[in-house]
């Protein structure tokens, strides 16, 4: 389709070319990733803009031409996570060094690293799992950073322009955190882990309102839209409503998908939800 003398090159770090056969000039045509994909994230009120994560580096992409805008690398680290501050300022970001890092979405300029945020000493490192920081997610006022890690602690963090300050760490999971989510009112938030617990923490009293079990690695919980029930997924192939309130299980759909569910979000107008699996 390109002509008699022009050839398609693809590269083992998934980036395509289209060559000339007469002078052999290479035309950058499109990048990806080429390690796996950990997380994927939209700016608040935009769809044209995607973060997505993965090893050595963080990218920017726009969504509607299919192009990358933006590349963010850190060697010989991976990045667990990522999401957008609210004012769309900066991205936070979770490392398998278990430092958070913030970058300017324009420039990827470095803006702030906490240090030790989550323990990576000490654990026992399996093949394929992420360790450090692996879940993050921010206030709905911008002010406070959330972030979850293989240590099994939830932590919250204060952000100020000149300064990260720890403000609670609460620890009750005894495995990785896969994903946090928070009430519009930042009054609490909800974690899922690997050891088969889905907990509901008071973000004023930095303490445990309520927890869910289930022979199950969670994988991904998530509020309605009007927060009066959950969402939950996992390895168990289901997805299982919950009352927000007393945290019992409302309704199963049982075997949802063929392979483990890892990944569950909603639509902002909160008529459909969507899953991704192994």
């Amino acid at each position: 389709p390109f002509g008699q003398f022009n050839y398609l090159c693809g590269t083992s770090e998934s980036v395509m070319y289209l060559v000339s056969g007469r002078d052999l000039n290479a035309t950058l045509l499109n990048t990806c990733h080429s390690e796996r994909i950990n997380d994927v994230a939209y700016p608040l009120g935009t769809s044209e803009i995607i973060a997505t994560c993965s090893v050595n580096d963080i990218r920017l992409w726009n969504a509607v031409k299919c192009k990358e805008l933006l590349r963010i690398r850190v060697d010989n680290l991976e990045c667990n996570c990522v999401c957008f501050s609210p004012s769309g300022k900066s991205i936070v970001s979770g490392w398998s060094d278990g430092k958070i890092r913030a970058f300017g979405p324009q420039s990827g300029k470095l803006l702030y690293v906490i240090n030790d945020a989550h323990k990576i000493t000490g654990l026992k490192k399996v093949s394929g799992a992420l360790i450090g920081v692996t879940a993050i997610t921010m206030t709905n006022d911008g002010s406070r950073i959330v972030s979850g890690g293989s240590d099994g602690q939830v932590r919250v963090w204060q952000i100020t322009p000149s300064a990260q300050t720890l403000v609670a760490s609460m620890k009750q999971h005894k495995a990785t955190i896969n994903s946090i989510d928070i009430k519009k009112d930042n009054s609490e938030c909800i974690t899922a882990s690997d050891d088969g617990s889905c907990i509901v923490w008071d973000l004023e009293r930095f303490a445990r309102n309520n927890i869910m079990y289930a022979q199950t690695y969670f994988k991904q919980a998530r509020y309605l839209n009007d927060e009066s029930q959950i969402l939950t997924c996992g390895s168990d192939k289901q997805i299982t409503y919950w009352d927000a309130y007393d945290c019992t299980a409302i309704r199963e759909m049982p075997e949802s998908e063929p392979n483990e569910i890892s990944a569950l979000d909603l639509s902002p107008d909160g008529k459909c939800f969507v899953t991704g699996g192994f």
